[in-house]
């Protein structure tokens, strides 16, 4: 990795306005609006340099032959040294640097809505929110707080980065409530319920980079691939053929059900016997692609977990 000498620490800017009011002993309701830019943010790019360590190529495409700026004919990929062609590079580096362009953005309303007496209370937050930017996730298989991409490494994973980030979903609403009865001196029950529903996350098509078409090669068959270069890290699978979150997962609807009975037993202390139900309905619903997988895009690979039963006994 060369590191740019003149790079700057990434940065975020967020602004928060909103308001809490209790209109009573018993509620209160919240809203706020969130904007949050996040910017400067670093990456290794990919530059190609030949036998003089000339900079011929660089993610953005090639290079022309002054050696001053770019050669818009030459946006693709550049061939890599192979028996039939003598290649347009000799070697592959990073330049670790400020991308013009990688940035995030994200924009939400919240409202919260939160009530209660003596013998229940009830709880409810709504969301709706924009997140939008280039790149959020480390290389696949790779490990801790942060790592660069693959994105910037050549002209074609660097396409079609901006859009809707992974985790967000435009509406995400969820609620709380619990009743419960002090039926006797010793013996108290209560009931609770929660849902969660979310407008779907987005999801990407992604899929290695497309193998190289040069016309001047006599080698290459327009109409058959098989004899087309194949591009630098062939293997990447982190090409998006179309904008980035342009596929939207089904919304989902989540209910859990509580039920506790409580037996208070003088100086030996309480016993709650406790009922959970998770996913009452068994909602079944795609919440993840295969990613790693390309032809397989559309095939659902994670659901929701499916409807369970938990009896615990707690002793305090």
């Amino acid at each position: 990795h060369y590191i740019d000498p003149n790079l700057e620490a990434e940065y975020t800017d967020e602004y928060v306005l909103g308001f809490q009011h209790e209109f009573s002993d018993s509620l209160t309701v919240g809203l706020s609006y969130i904007h949050r830019e996040a910017s400067n943010m670093i990456e290794d790019v990919g530059l190609f340099l030949d036998e003089d360590n000339h900079v011929v190529w660089t993610w953005l495409g090639g290079i022309d032959d002054s050696l001053t700026g770019l050669d818009p004919n030459r946006q693709r990929d550049p061939r890599a040294p192979s028996r039939r062609t003598e290649g347009e590079y000799y070697e592959h580096i990073y330049w670790v640097t400020n991308v013009p362009g990688n940035d995030r953005e994200y924009d939400g309303v919240e409202l919260s809505i939160e009530a209660g007496d003596d013998n229940w209370e009830g709880r409810l937050y709504y969301t709706w929110s924009e997140a939008n930017g280039a790149t959020i996730e480390a290389q696949e298989d790779f490990d801790g707080i942060t790592h660069f991409s693959g994105q910037y490494d050549t002209y074609a994973t660097s396409q079609n980065l901006y859009g809707e980030l992974p985790w967000s979903a435009t509406h995400d609403l969820k609620f709380y409530g619990a009743y419960w009865f002090n039926l006797t001196d010793w013996y108290e029950m209560s009931f609770g319920v929660s849902y969660q529903w979310n407008s779907g996350k987005h999801d990407s098509r992604r899929m290695k980079p497309p193998s190289i078409y040069d016309p001047s090669n006599p080698y290459h068959d327009p109409n058959d691939e098989g004899t087309w270069d194949d591009p630098p890290y062939s293997g990447y699978k982190w090409y998006f053929p179309e904008t980035r979150g342009g596929y939207e997962l089904p919304d989902i609807s989540i209910i859990d059900l509580n039920w506790q009975n409580r037996f208070q037993m003088s100086e030996w202390g309480t016993v709650a016997i406790i009922l959970d139900v998770k996913n009452l309905t068994n909602d079944q619903t795609v919440i993840g692609y295969y990613p790693n997988r390309y032809q397989m895009f559309g095939y659902s690979s994670i659901k929701s977990v499916p409807r369970s039963y938990r009896v615990s006994v707690k002793y305090s």
